[in-house]
């Protein structure tokens, strides 16, 4: 059993209605809080200021010994450490927390915060993050729990919605996958820039974040979100209004000559696509859930990606395997996975619905050329989009085969299916 301990000397001056504590003790279990406090009552209220200093103690041990459950975390040296400095003054109807110095673990913050008028509660802060590993405090197999709640709350909401259907026409708004506590959003009243050095989640490395918030009467903006990405630039900026049952969204974002295959990487672990990608996206969406913001997304798209390569899309292969079995030949020997680089790949996509809709994609290499359109069904994650290819170069034939040369034909070449399952089909003759 830990005893605390509270210790200090305390002046007080009735004539001036001053108090003083000059040295400020509290003992917890591992906490230990060092400062000064300092109030004076004047014909304008109360008024009061203090320095306080948290010494070095680890948040984990600290939770295990009041019992409190943490998840576990795939680093085992998370939440090991934590400090904190801080001056406050304020009043009755203000806070302001100047001089800020906290570290947890290897992350380090600095700056200041104020809260004015407490009926109202209006936030105001300027803070700056040397790093913010999020991975760092992932939680083991937090990836299959999600999946595993998300099954559940999919059966529950359906069997709710069997019973709401036979019992009654008129249906509440489903909260159970709600992304977004928009009771709180329509009480948040923010003037905010929060500086990162370097930021990583879900894989991705940021570098020079600034992000910008601001919230009042129930408009929340990221006004923007900026920051070096992959050798390129991001910045975003994004509004919600949550004052409605259903909150409306809206996102634009610019992406600058990031390279899209290292990004894709981190965060996906896949290797399929590279290139230095530039794109332009400007979103609208209604929802507060997953499924929701997909079916109800309406925007437009540009995009233009150089130097880089498909490794699935494999054109070329496939051409020849296609011909071959036209043919009622073998199809051609491939000793390795061939990929279509593209110098050049741009096009427009709009979105209606959750359905990105393309009619103008343009691609160009050494070898083909090509033009695209179709659609991607992104709620149902079905794709059906047609290029029209080009050859522009001959290739080598596959001598045990008699392959063709296609140098200055066309022919059509399509991508079909569940984004799961996606077939490739070549018409040639």
């Amino acid at each position: 059993k830990k005893q605390s301990s509270l210790t200090g000397n305390i002046l007080y001056d009735c004539q001036k209605q001053q108090l003083n504590i000059p040295q400020l003790k509290l003992s917890s279990y591992d906490v230990n809080i060092n400062g000064q406090f300092h109030t004076l009552t004047t014909d304008k209220g109360l008024h009061y200021n203090g320095i306080f200093t948290i010494d070095s103690f680890s948040p984990k041990q600290l939770a295990s010994r009041l019992c409190a459950a943490l998840p576990e975390m795939k680093n085992p040296s998370a939440l090991s450490s934590a400090d904190m400095q801080l001056e406050i003054t304020g009043d009755q109807n203000q806070l302001a927390i100047s001089s800020l110095s906290a570290n947890l673990d290897n992350t380090s913050l600095t700056g200041s915060a104020s809260i004015k008028n407490f009926q109202t509660s209006r936030y105001k802060f300027d803070l700056a993050l040397n790093q913010l590993d999020l991975d760092y405090y992932a939680a083991v197999e937090a990836a299959q729990k999600s999946e595993q709640t998300t099954a559940k709350n999919d059966k529950e909401k359906a069997a709710s919605s069997r019973q709401t259907t036979a019992g009654s026409s008129t249906a509440k708004p489903d909260t159970s996958n709600s992304l977004l506590p928009l009771d709180t959003l329509r009480q948040l009243n923010l003037d905010g820039k929060l500086s990162i050095g370097k930021f990583k989640a879900g894989g991705a490395k940021m570098t020079n974040v600034i992000i910008i918030l601001k919230g009042e009467r129930g408009i929340i903006q990221l006004a923007p979100l900026t920051g070096d990405l992959y050798n390129g630039k991001i910045n975003l900026t994004s509004t919600i209004d949550a004052n409605k049952d259903t909150p409306v969204i809206k996102l634009v974002n610019k992406l600058s000559q990031v390279q899209i295959g290292d990004l894709l990487s981190d965060t996906t672990g896949s290797k399929e696509f590279t290139g230095k990608a530039n794109i332009k996206a400007n979103i609208t969406t209604v929802g507060n859930s997953q499924k929701q913001l997909l079916k109800n997304s309406n925007g437009s798209a540009d995009l233009l990606i150089t130097d880089g390569h498909i490794k699935s899309l494999d054109i070329i292969s496939t051409l020849r395997t296609a011909q071959a079995l036209y043919r009622g030949q073998l199809p051609p020997t491939q000793t390795q996975q061939q990929d279509t680089k593209f110098t050049e790949l741009k096009g427009t996509f709009r979105i209606k619905q959750g359905v990105v809709s393309n009619n103008d994609l343009y691609s160009r290499s050494p070898v083909m050329e090509f033009t695209g359109k179709g659609y991607a069904d992104l709620p149902r994650e079905y794709m059906d989009y047609t290029l029209n290819v080009k050859m522009l170069n001959s290739l080598k034939i596959d001598d045990k085969t008699g392959g063709t040369d296609y140098k200055g034909k066309e022919f059509p070449y399509t991508i079909k299916g569940n984004f799961s399952d996606l077939s490739q089909t070549a018409g040639v003759d």
